[in-house]
Formats: C-alpha cells, structure tokens, sequence
C-alpha cells in the first residue's frame, strides 16, 4: 500500500468517529471519576479495616510475649514482646491516617488510650517479675490485664462493624456507577461501530488493490531472510571451534562440522536431542556429570565460561579435554531464545601442561636430591669414624660411641622418610595435616638455610587439617619456602604460619602463611608472577614453581595471595595460602608451638 492510500484511508478512519469520539470521552470521564472516586472510597475502608486488624493481631503478640515471661519468668519470651513494641506506634499512626469520618478518629484514639494503659501495666507487670514479687502470680493481677485487654479488642471490633457499614453504602454506590458506566460504554461501542463498518466498506476494495503488492513485497523478504540464514549456516560450519545452538529449553537445534567430529554425532541425529545426550562432560577429579554451560546460561540468562578441567565423554569411549563457552541468543526484547555452546580439543594442550608440572617436579626432585646427599654423607662420615675408633678403642668405650652412631644413623633415617614422604602420592584425597608438612619440609631444607644462615621461624597456632592430595600440598610448601629463603640475604629471616581463617567466600579455612624479610618484589615482577616461565632467579630458576603451586591450590578448592614490599627497613615478601578446612574440624589450638 502506497503512502498516499494509506494517509488518505487513515483520514477518513479518524475523521467520521472524531465528533462522537470526543463527545464519549466527556461522558466516560466523568462517569471513569465517578466510579474511580467510589471504589476508592471502598479501598480506604478495605485499609482501615486491614489496619485495624494489623493494629489487634500485633497487639495480641505482644501479650503472648508478656504472658509467657510471667508465667516462666523466661526472657526469651520477651523477643516477640520488644520486637513489636517499636513498631505498634508507627501502626497506630497508619490506623489513624486511613480514616477520615470523626467518629472513627475518636474510637482510633481511644484504642490507643487504651493500649497505653494496657501497655503501662505490662511495665509494671515486668519490673514486678524482676523484682521477684509474687503478686504477678495471683488471679486478681491476671485478670485485670485480661480485662484490659478485652476492653482492646471490644473497641477494635466496633471500629471494625462501623467501617463495614460505611463499605457496604460504598460498595452499592459504586455498584451504580459501574452499571452506569457499562451502559454507556454499550451505546458508545455501537455508535463507533456503526460508523467504523461504513468506513471500512468503503475501504476494502482500495485495500485489496494493495494487498498484491504487499504479498509480492513479503514474498521478497522472505527469499532475502532464506538467503542470510543460508550465509550465516556457512559461517558457522566454517568456525574452527565447535558450536552447537540450542532453543531455550536446551534442545539442540545445530551443530557444525567441528562439533560433529569432537563430540561424533551428525547434525542429524543430534537435532531435538538435549544437551547432555550429546555433550556429556565431567569433572575431572571426580568423574561426576558437570552442569553445562548451556543450562547454566538458561538458568542464569548470562553468558558462562566453564572451567577447563572438564572431560568430554564420546559414543566410542574416548575421552577429550575440552574448553567450552556458553552465551544467550536473545531477541529485541530481551527474551532468552535459545544458547550457543563454543568449545575446543586442548587435550594435547593439557598434556603440554602436565608435561611441564612434571618438569618441575623433578627439577625440585633433583634439588632436594642433592640436598639430601650433602646432609646423607655428614651423618655416615661420622658413623664411618665412630666405626674406625671402636675398632681402636676398649670395649668399655663402645657405648658411648655406640649411642653417637645410633643417633647419626636415625638423622639419616629422618632425611630419607621425609624425602619419601614429599613425593608419595595418594590416588584419592586423604586428609592432610599442613603442619606436618611443614615440619617435614624444614627437615629437608636444612642445609640450605644452614649454609645462608637463615632462620626459620614456625608458628602452628590450628592444627591445619585440610582434604587433598599430601604430594601436590607439600610440592607447594617446598616452593613457597624454598623461594622465601632464596630471597633473604645472609642472616635472613623467614616465617611460617599456620591458623585457622576464614575464606573470602565465608567457608571455614587454613592459612598458611610464608612470609620473608628479602628484598621484595617490584610492581612491574609483581603482574608477572604466576605466569609459566617467569623467574626472578635467572638460570637457577624454571619459572614454574609459583605457577605450578597456584594450579595446585585452585585445585583443592582454594587461592592463593602475595603481598610485597621494596621499601627499606621493611621490605619484603608474604605468600598467604587459603585451603578449605575439613568438614566437621573444631577450631582448637594446635600441639605446635611457635619457635
């Protein structure tokens, strides 16, 4: 339909009803007024009425507080009472607003009054409990506060009859009004369908002239929208990355050539399916079913990403790590249409990572090694000469010399079981005391700190019991105080804490706290420090360690914090790891004391 047909049609659509549309419009705005005013007259009772109510039941709380305390003497009984009683007169006041008739404003006043004098003697009734006073016990007291109370609820009720009747008067007057208004909008509605029926007789034929031409327009569009969509399904299948869209209940409704080789299901046979059937993900540590980003989405109405350890179980039974995003598809309004799902394969990209954790592993393996060679060979050097000097010696002298190699032999033996114990790996999480970790840890180090002469400083105030993996927790601990004693300087200080803390997210926790009087680190090391490869060590260091160790402590559900400083006099560096607390642990003391 071309402009100039269409104005003409809606001019002489407006112009026939305009003179009865203006006339209706003055009768119904009065008659809307009218009836407006009279059912708003019937809400103010409706509110008044519920006032009223609000005002006795509140009331009424506050007295089965009071009764309780007398009866039991129990303060508890009091929270109802104290509760409501800043709170009644700001309700009075809402009473006394919602009317307007002066008999009603009278008969709210004296409820009020009366409350005053009911609320006087509860006073007196409670400083008569505290002073122990048995006259709170008697018939007499109890049943002037019943009558007290009678006399409320007798006043409340003829407020209530009086503003029924005035609603009853009301809902009849507004009755008439509402049959006023019908009728009148009955006779309107013919007049303006009268004319409205000659108007579109005399319309029809022009508008079927124009219909061809606006179905031979849609007919266009359409090929034109057929067209996007085609170039848009190109697009998709062209994508690296898998997709698969869903409708906004999760099913799915494509998927493109990546996603049918990723999670091997044709686009065919997965359309109509949900989500899970075809992309079925678990969790990594627990092999239990993940949420998908899908159905997080739908019921977040957010787009999510999913963590990256995350598995994708396929129909011949491989598995695939993969990396996935969920987003909404919405339309103008807003409205959730369905989810788009973008993933990836990183399985040769998590075996890339694991290959360097492992790296590290055992350059700190190699380290630790060598360490605990030098502080081996000490102890047997000892034992060798004890053995050469009771060979030379008289038997009466063996004792001594004895007692001398038995102690050498059982540091020997400490070293090695701490050794052993740092990279003894548990297939499932156990529960791991980090105070026994770092006891272990101090052991090993030994030497190192001996030959800088750095002193350690623990201070176990919690137990620290936490559930996770004692190799990937005591890897962590080695790199965290193995770094701190690099950093300090020749007569240098380092400290280790543990305590109980809670965690960011409120969930109980252990802290362990590595902190040194080093040099620090600077603001620009600082946004560096947890990528793979960065060291502050040059060739001494792999610049996996903190990286690694950050892994390790998102793994067992926690975080990890550093703080630094480069000023003098109080620079240096503080490490501060956040680790769940076991479920059921008390909060108590630990055995260790701080040295």
């Amino acid at each position: 339909m071309n402009q100039k047909v269409f104005r003409t049609q809606l001019v002489r659509i407006i112009l026939v009803p305009l003179a009865l549309l203006l006339v209706a419009f003055g009768v119904q705005e009065w008659n809307a007024r009218q009836l407006t005013d009279a059912f708003g007259w019937v809400d103010h009772t409706d509110v008044a009425i519920s006032q009223a109510r609000l005002v006795l039941r509140t009331i009424v709380d506050q007295e089965s507080g009071l009764r309780g305390y007398l009866q039991t003497h129990d303060t508890r009984f009091l929270q109802q009472y104290t509760r409501v009683e800043d709170i009644l007169p700001q309700r009075f006041a809402a009473l006394r607003d919602s009317v307007s008739d002066p008999e009603q404003v009278a008969r709210v006043d004296r409820i009020r009054d009366s409350y005053d004098e009911w609320h006087a003697f509860a006073k007196e009734a409670m400083a008569a409990v505290e002073r122990n006073d048995a006259v709170t016990s008697t018939i007499g007291f109890n049943l002037l506060e019943k009558d007290l109370m009678d006399t409320l609820r007798r006043q409340q009720e003829e407020f209530v009859r009086a503003e029924d009747k005035m609603r009853e008067s009301r809902v009849r007057h507004s009755l008439r009004h509402t049959r006023l208004v019908d009728w009148s909008a009955g006779v309107l509605a013919a007049l303006f369908g009268l004319a409205l029926l000659l108007e579109t007789r005399r319309n029809v034929r022009l508008v079927d002239r124009e219909y061809a031409s606006l179905v031979a327009k849609l007919n266009q569009r359409a090929t034109e929208l057929r067209e996007s969509r085609e170039r848009l399904e190109v697009t998709l299948r062209s994508i690296g990355d898998g997709v698969i869209a869903t409708n906004a209940e999760g099913k799915i409704t494509f998927l493109n050539a990546v996603a049918q080789e990723l999670t091997q299901f044709s686009n065919e046979s997965a359309c109509g399916r949900t989500l899970g059937e075809v992309f079925h993900v678990i969790e990594e540590q627990s092999r239990e079913r993940a949420e998908s980003p899908v159905e997080q989405v739908i019921r977040r109405n957010l787009t999510v990403d999913a963590a990256d350890r995350r598995i994708l179980l396929r129909p011949d039974g491989t598995e695939i790590y993969v990396d996935d995003r969920g987003a909404p598809i919405r339309n103008d309004n807003g409205d959730l249409l369905g989810v788009v799902l973008v993933f990836r394969d990183i399985t040769q990209q998590r075996r890339a990572l694991d290959a360097l954790r492992s790296n590290e592993k055992l350059v700190a393996a190699g380290r630790l090694s060598a360490s605990i060679a030098h502080e081996i060979h000490n102890p047997l050097d000892i034992v060798m000469n004890l053995l050469f000097l009771m060979q030379r010696s008289e038997p009466r002298e063996h004792s001594g010399l004895m007692e001398l190699a038995q102690q050498e032999l059982s540091r020997v033996a400490q070293i090695t079981k701490s050794m052993l114990g740092l990279y003894r790996e548990s297939p499932e999480p156990i529960t791991v005391n980090i105070g026994e970790i770092v006891q272990g840890i101090d052991v090993l180090l030994e030497s190192k700190m001996r030959a800088k002469r750095v002193r350690l400083n623990k201070c176990c105030s919690a137990r620290g019991e936490v559930k996770g993996f004692p190799a990937e927790l005591r890897q962590v601990v080695s790199n965290l105080v193995g770094n701190a004693i690099d950093a300090v300087g020749p007569e240098g200080t380092v400290e280790v804490a543990i305590s109980d803390e809670r965690m960011s997210d409120g969930r109980a926790g252990v802290l362990l706290c590595v902190r040194d009087n080093g040099s620090g680190i600077s603001n620009d090391k600082m946004q560096q420090l947890f990528r793979p490869f960065f060291t502050t060590k040059g060739e001494k260091g792999t610049g996996l360690g903190l990286w690694i160790s950050q892994g390790i402590v998102e793994k067992h559900g926690g975080y990890l914090e550093v703080e630094s400083s480069v000023s003098p006099g109080s620079s240096g560096a503080c490490f501060r790891v956040y680790l769940p607390r076991c479920e059921g642990e008390p909060v108590v003391a630990a055995s260790v004391a701080c040295v």
